[in-house]
């Protein structure tokens, strides 16, 4: 394992440009904001190929060793991300939090609809014995996603559980 690798990806851009792009236009993102990891060759006798790799990065401050730029590691993928009131959520992201405070074999949900008043709600269902932890679990996911869920808790052995690729997202929401 490369150890500077968790302080993010070293770009060799001698022979590429580089560009960290909004997800909805061309244009590059500010520094700090999450883009789509774009790709653009410029090597003599070779055709210009732009790349969008559907990978979702940020730009870090400074340089590597070698004085070239570097972004955060992949935070996801476009196709995985939700956009939520205006914010890119990663289902991987929330799993993960999940995974790390629930029993082992827990089963969990999350439910995308809309309100009356038409705002997008990130609904989580989670199998647990304390319906208390409700609160605790949507303040976890509310810090690392900044929107805030409504989280059911259900008894242990209550959710369908999945023998091949698990579907625990669905989006309710309509096609705008």
């Amino acid at each position: 394992s490369d150890p500077g690798f968790e302080d993010g990806l070293d770009l060799a851009t001698d022979e590429f440009v580089v560009e960290l792009l909004a997800l909805d236009a061309d244009r590059p993102v500010a520094p700090g904001e999450i883009g789509e990891l774009t790709v653009t060759s410029f090597r003599e006798a070779c055709p210009l190929i732009r790349y969008r790799t559907r990978d979702l990065t940020r730009a870090l401050d400074g340089r590597d060793r070698s004085g070239l730029p570097r972004v955060a590691p992949i935070t996801g993928r476009i196709d995985d991300a939700l956009k939520i009131r205006g914010a890119l959520v990663y289902p991987g992201a929330i799993e993960e939090l999940l995974v790390a405070g629930l029993a082992p074999g827990a089963e969990w949900r999350i439910e995308l609809h809309r309100d009356r008043a038409a705002a997008d709600v990130l609904a989580i269902t989670v199998e647990a014995d304390d319906p208390a932890r409700a609160e605790e679990l949507a303040a976890v996911v509310h810090r690392r996603t900044l929107v805030r869920p409504e989280v059911r808790i259900v008894p242990p052995g209550t959710l369908e559980r999945f023998g091949g690729k698990a579907r625990r997202v669905t989006d309710l929401r309509p096609r705008d």
